[in-house]
């Protein structure tokens, strides 16, 4: 099959606008800068790949899809073989004019995604940072949508509880 050249400009533009929310989801999954940057490239390289192939799909959603699959695919293999998982998270030096409270609120995210299990973590990632579909998240993780809805709901409960709030601002549009 033809690579598609006119594809090809519009898939690195997707790839551009999904960069930043992938690394973050990577940074989050891999709890390291280095590794979150390579894996990151890693898949670029994939899905460009993919896409020379003629393999990757012509709508946006399940271009994601196959994006943070790839990416979550990719790291949760370097995990198995590096151990990251057990690696503390990256502790950025906040900037100055970021004020106290805004950094201590975000410290406390993370603390209280880290208490999360790790399927339940890895299904709220993939639908917040990824906004994946459930169906996408569960081809994903290889489960059932239900088992991801349940996940993602316990996932927002126990933050809520942690957190002493709502977390309602973080469900996307079609919930």
């Amino acid at each position: 099959m033809e690579p598609r050249v006119d594809s090809g400009r519009n898939l690195e533009a997707f790839l551009r606008q999904v960069e930043a929310p992938l690394y973050t989801f990577l940074l989050r999954l891999t709890r390291d800068v280095e590794d979150a940057h390579g894996t990151a490239r890693e898949t670029m390289a994939r899905i460009l790949r993919l896409e020379h192939l003629g393999r990757v799909p012509e709508d946006a959603a399940n271009r994601r899809a196959l994006v943070f699959s790839t990416a979550y695919h990719l790291a949760m293999g370097h995990v198995r073989t590096r151990r990251w998982a057990s690696a503390p998270a990256p502790r950025e030096e906040p900037p100055p004019d970021r004020p106290l409270d805004e950094l201590m609120a975000l410290r406390q995210i993370e603390r209280a995604l880290d208490d999360l299990p790790a399927p339940q973590r890895d299904a709220l990632l993939l639908r917040v940072f990824g906004e994946l579909r459930y169906a996408d998240i569960a081809h994903t993780l290889r489960c059932t949508a239900e088992l991801v809805r349940t996940w993602v709901c316990h996932a927002r409960r126990s933050l809520g509880e942690h957190l002493h709030g709502d977390v309602s601002d973080v469900r996307t549009a079609d919930e």
